[in-house]
């Protein structure tokens, strides 16, 4: 029941190796909060039938914003590892997590072209994930072996755009995925 750790795991279960498995009814956080009864957390997802007027998760009808976020954010996750197959089948590169920052990147698998096309024309080299428990400012110099001097790293969440020589920082139970180019 807190939105950042459920973000945390969710960036951690679409990003990583293997192929994910959601139950459902997690993209709108449904839970079973304030009962010990499991058959509230399989209660029939909201929408698709006519008694469903109130709340319909396929429509976004009724939904609060929070269960809006979580769709919008699974879907974001979704539609990165559908854009770019390539990195969710290659190599996973991660960094021991310091001071609560765990950091991987993604890459294409072997005897696939390092660089890989997406619809708008740029070449992608890799997605690079971070999470964090406390707030920091990280230098991007940290992960040199994986980023090149002219290497283009965006923010999936709002589209930011950085160099591999800036700091960023970062809110603390925070995830964040960034396409490199």
């Amino acid at each position: 029941h807190d939105k950042a750790k459920w973000n945390m795991a969710m960036t951690l279960l679409l990003t990583t190796r293997g192929i994910p498995q959601v139950f459902y009814g997690t993209e709108i956080l449904m839970g079973n909060e304030g009962s010990d009864d499991h058959g509230i957390i399989r209660s029939d997802f909201p929408g698709g039938w006519p008694s469903d007027s109130d709340k319909n998760a396929f429509t976004g009808k009724g939904l609060n914003n929070d269960e809006r976020w979580a769709q919008q954010r699974i879907k974001a996750l979704l539609q990165l590892r559908q854009t770019y197959p390539q990195l969710f089948r290659g190599k996973l590169k991660h960094y021991a997590p310091v001071d609560g920052v765990y950091t991987y990147f993604r890459e294409a698998e072997k005897g696939v072209k390092r660089s890989a096309q997406s619809d708008n024309g740029y070449n992608v080299e890799s997605i690079m994930v971070i999470l964090n428990k406390k707030s920091i400012d990280l230098p991007l110099s940290d992960y040199e072996e994986m980023l090149e001097s002219n290497d283009s790293i965006t923010r999936i969440s709002d589209g930011k755009t950085f160099k591999p020589t800036d700091t960023i920082s970062l809110p603390a139970m925070s995830a964040n995925v960034f396409i490199v180019r």
